[in-house]
């Protein structure tokens, strides 16, 4: 602490950093202190943490003491470490008994045959079961790999991947109307796969399988991912537009970014969706994406709202505003439900995987494209720059003539 103040202090008397004076081994004697004192410290509110979290009666006289000397910071140190343990508490998947399950498909399913309008919204855990991993489960990529920016997909070859019970049973309930349309978090694709329509999902973070022509906003839609090369900000595929020659791009958004591809993303199809819905069905996500987005109802008066059933093994911030909340697999759920409204779940043929892998040869960007594009926008910069020139020859021409009109 003292070093760290005298340091401060030379910093602001002299204006420059006062190490660049010192020897190699004052150097290494500060280090060495300021590694010190970080070690004290911590082990310090190591021991304030222990004994926050030791039962009083069992607390030791130490313990006692270093409580009392420090009572103002050990409220603080408490304080966050029941943020924390109710933040675990929280991520925690915990799953209702057998019998929960029933009574509460029964509700759900006495719901939806007295609703005109059912929406479902999906995340990631309606795909765990087909081997894709959510992002804040227990065994998610957030926390096996909390640096990975560009998603799920990343981690897994989704040519491995295929639909599981959940996708052909939301797939059958479209087919029979008694789900009128399907928001999607997920990119992977599996919706369209079970052969739920493509004008009944919006798929509002892209499809892993769809690239688009950002000019004529030509679709190609592929039995491979079209992503495997894309990142964040980074989106051209490798292939270009038959038609117009322009390099496709995914549609895949990652954070921090805006999908426009809205033959995929389908906004404003879902926020229609959802304000005619009078029940929203939550299956497999967590809502921390979701709840950001207008797709509640809450335009509507409160008594007039949907109700919003969930399905979800962990808390989701809007769990004490629903109807009813299933702590349960999506799979789980699912397959009891159809069986309660008596829906026949078929498995499609798969309408993506059956198309032809080969691409077609005016698809393919060679190197004489690369090159001719460079040349081109070294061309536009040039010309640029021409027309730059003479915009200013022009101008002097034009003054030079009004200055001899003054003369005359």
């Amino acid at each position: 602490h003292t070093h760290a103040h005298t340091l401060i202090a030379a910093r602001a008397s002299h204006g420059s950093d006062p190490m660049s004076r010192l020897s190699r081994e004052e150097k290494k004697q500060q280090y060495q202190s300021l590694q010190e004192h970080k070690r004290k410290q911590a082990e310090f509110r190591q021991e304030l943490r222990d004994a926050i979290r030791c039962p009083p009666k069992q607390r030791t006289p130490e313990q006692k003491l270093l409580l009392k000397d420090h009572a103002e910071l050990a409220k603080r140190v408490e304080a966050s470490l029941k943020r924390t343990d109710e933040k675990l508490k929280r991520q925690a998947e915990v799953e209702d008994s057998d019998e929960e399950i029933a009574q509460k498909v029964e509700k759900l399913a006495r719901l939806m045959e007295e609703a005109e309008s059912v929406v479902v919204y999906t995340g990631a855990g309606i795909s765990t079961a087909s081997g894709i991993p959510d992002y804040r489960g227990s065994n998610g990529i957030r926390h096996v790999d909390r640096t990975a920016r560009d998603g799920i997909l990343s981690a897994v070859q989704m040519d491995q991947i295929r639909p599981n019970l959940a996708h052909y049973a939301l797939t059958a309930m479209v087919r029979e109307g008694i789900v009128d349309h399907v928001v999607s978090q997920n990119c992977d694709g599996l919706h369209l796969r079970s052969g739920l329509p493509r004008d009944r999902i919006s798929e509002i973070h892209g499809n892993t399988y769809i690239e688009v022509c950002p000019f004529c906003h030509l679709e190609y839609i592929r039995p491979f991912d079209v992503s495997r090369n894309s990142r964040y900000h980074r989106h051209h595929t490798g292939r270009k537009c038959r038609l117009c020659g322009t390099k496709l791009m995914d549609t895949i958004v990652y954070f921090g970014e805006k999908g426009k591809a809205e033959n995929v993303h389908k906004w404003e199809e879902a926020w229609e969706a959802a304000d005619n819905a009078d029940v929203i069905i939550c299956l497999g996500t967590s809502l921390k994406v979701l709840k950001e987005y207008d797709l509640w109802g809450s335009s509507k008066p409160r008594g007039s709202r949907p109700e919003l059933v969930i399905v979800n093994l962990q808390w989701t911030p809007k769990d004490h505003l629903a109807y009813l909340k299933i702590s349960a697999s999506v799979n789980k759920v699912l397959e009891r439900l159809v069986e309660r409204l008596g829906v026949k779940v078929v498995e499609h043929r798969d309408p993506i995987m059956s198309l032809p892998r080969e691409v077609a040869p005016e698809e393919l960007i060679s190197p004489s494209d690369e090159e001719r594009e460079e040349n081109d926008e070294e061309n536009a910069a040039e010309g640029t720059g021409k027309r730059g020139k003479r915009r200013a020859t022009d101008e002097e021409d034009k003054d030079d003539n009004e200055e001899e009109e003054e003369e005359e």
